[in-house]
């Protein structure tokens, strides 16, 4: 699965990041993975923007190859549904106004 911060990412002064949460019966918590990732972010270091600004985040129990691992989400590998939050750390235009949206979540082939 892909998940796409729009170019500019997420309006914020401070800096924006995206967390997943592993859903079970009692709520949801941040999902354990290989490499100890619960979000990325703007400050994710090698994180991988693409040309027009907007960044794609790759959403997987295993890892991905090449560049596409810099912005690897891990996804529980034992095939728990999981939920995303996307937030802004001092939020400002779209975002205060209630008018901004995140792409949806896109499952790849």
């Amino acid at each position: 699965m892909d998940d796409a911060v729009p170019p500019g990412g997420i309006p914020a002064q401070a800096f924006w990041s995206v967390s997943l949460y592993a859903v079970d019966k009692d709520g949801q918590f941040l999902a354990a993975n290989p490499i100890n990732r619960y979000q990325i972010s703007s400050r994710t270091p090698g994180l991988v923007v693409n040309a027009d600004g907007s960044v794609d985040i790759w959403l997987q129990a295993q890892r991905p190859m090449d560049a596409q691992a810099a912005n690897w989400l891990p996804t529980p590998a034992d095939g728990r549904h999981f939920t995303l939050f996307a937030r802004a750390y001092e939020p400002t235009g779209s975002v205060l106004t209630g008018t901004f949206k995140m792409p949806p979540v896109e499952l790849l082939p």
